[in-house]
């Protein structure tokens, strides 16, 4: 027995929050948590093998739970060939579960008929598996430098599935019961995936929260030849870099932010020319933390990987301001100190030869081509209720764009306008950006000119050049 007894809560008090914390980062850390995905072996967590994904969640009355979609594996696919055979498949479901969470009046009707009709998919999926190895040697899961296998794959598109079922057959014997989990990833954590036996210890969970995979509980993959004598008992495998794009010969960018007519700057831009990818984020200054929205938009997508091509660019930026905004949702959302920040954000994305714009709100993107400057992004503008006046259009700029000063919905986290714009029209934005070549000087210009004008936001200009 231990010479130290250690004596625990559980449960409520009058003067608490559902949860009993003695951190105060606990609430942060695990609303900024990422979607998680996995595969658990029969026994692991009842009696049949299970796949699903989890996200932190929150009910009405500000009680934290995780959110878990779930359904059977037949007993014949391996949890590692499910994992090998998801890629994109599950991008419905992890979308309805970020939706679920974000809506802010969910018809539950109807998103447990969303879910019901994920069935089908699912199973498509399934049953896109190549067909189950066979026979009792498998079971066993001998190994060793004296072992050779000889394994049926019906075709040679079927040899990583037979490997993966092989991988499979052993490790559950290694890790009985054997359970994976991966993720995209979020703010504070990289994509990776994690080999357990069982479920995770309460220890170990605290990693699928903050990714503090350097706190001894974890080994990582590059650590097993050195030494191989240890059993293996966690692995963390993290995703390798893409090649960066090809990008057009002589392309050059430059950004610039400046708090303008505001004692603090709640702007924040994203400049990786490297793989062809840029972003302003304007955070709403009416709220207690807009910076905190602009910069988590902003370092979301500096942590992505390289993508081959424009598509898969595109996915990963949508899919990772989802995750910011269902993130910034729960924190406003939360019963105890609650967060209110939002922003907007617009992306661009250069892929051999192609190029591709993402924006929420009225952070705007422009092109200057011939001397002609075009807005290449429309104003997300708030719908007015009939007891709202209207802001008239000034005339400047698109037809049917917003006004300076008229408020946005589709924004990262919330509601807010911009910036730039107001200070500068589209006439003055064209001279500027047609009298200078050089990227860095012309995003200085842009600046200055619109403290100049006496704005009275924050401004930031980024300036691609090719």
């Amino acid at each position: 027995m231990s010479d130290t007894v250690e004596v625990g809560i559980y449960g409520k008090l009058p003067s608490h929050g559902d949860f009993l914390a003695l951190a105060d980062q606990w609430a942060d850390t695990y609303l900024t948590s990422p979607v998680w995905r996995f595969a658990l072996s029969a026994s692991a967590c009842g009696r049949v093998a299970v796949a699903g994904l989890m996200a932190p969640s929150v009910d009405r009355v500000g009680r934290f739970f995780p959110l878990t979609l779930m359904w059977r594996l037949p007993p014949q696919l391996p949890p590692i060939v499910y994992a090998s055979i998801t890629g994109m498949a599950l991008a419905p479901a992890e979308q309805l579960l970020i939706d679920g969470l974000t809506a802010e009046a969910l018809d539950f009707e109807h998103f447990d008929e969303e879910v019901s009709l994920l069935g089908p998919s699912v199973e498509a999926l399934l049953r896109s598996a190549a067909e189950p190895l066979e026979g009792d040697d498998l079971d066993q899961a001998s190994h060793g430098p004296d072992v050779a296998w000889h394994v049926p794959t019906g075709s040679s598109g079927s040899v990583m599935s037979a490997f993966g079922a092989m991988l499979s057959r052993a490790l559950d014997v290694e890790y009985k019961p054997l359970t994976i989990w991966w993720t995209d990833g979020s703010a504070a954590i990289e994509p990776c995936c994690l080999l357990i036996r069982g479920m995770p210890s309460a220890d170990s969970f605290v990693s699928l929260l903050d990714g503090s995979w350097n706190s001894g509980l974890w080994r990582s993959v590059r650590t097993v030849s050195a030494a191989a004598s240890t059993s293996l008992t966690t692995t963390v495998v993290r995703a390798a870099p893409a090649e960066p794009p090809a990008l057009p010969a002589g392309l050059r960018a430059s950004g610039l932010t400046d708090s303008g007519g505001r004692p603090a700057n709640q702007d924040a831009f994203l400049e990786r020319t490297s793989i062809g990818l840029w972003a302003v984020a304007d955070g709403l200054g009416g709220l207690s933390a807009g910076e905190v929205a602009s910069q988590m938009a902003c370092d979301v997508l500096a942590s992505l990987m390289p993508s081959a091509t424009l598509d898969a660019t595109i996915e990963d930026v949508r899919r990772s301001l989802d995750e910011v905004n269902a993130t910034l949702y729960r924190a406003s959302q939360r019963p105890l100190d609650p967060v209110q920040s939002c922003s907007t954000v617009v992306a661009l994305a250069i892929r051999e030869g192609r190029a591709a714009i993402l924006w929420a709100g009225d952070s705007r993107a422009y092109r200057l081509r011939y001397q002609t400057l075009e807005r290449l992004t429309a104003d997300h503008i708030e719908e007015l209720t009939p007891d709202t006046p209207a802001e008239k259009s000034n005339g400047e700029g698109a037809p049917g764009a917003a006004a300076p000063g008229t408020a946005v919905t589709r924004a990262v986290g919330g509601t807010c306008s911009d910036g730039l714009t107001r200070a500068l029209d589209d006439r003055v934005l064209s001279q500027l950006l047609a009298a200078e070549r050089d990227p860095e000087l012309c995003a200085r210009r842009l600046v200055f000119a619109a403290n100049q004008a006496h704005t009275d936001d924050n401004v930031t200009a980024v300036v691609i050049d090719s």
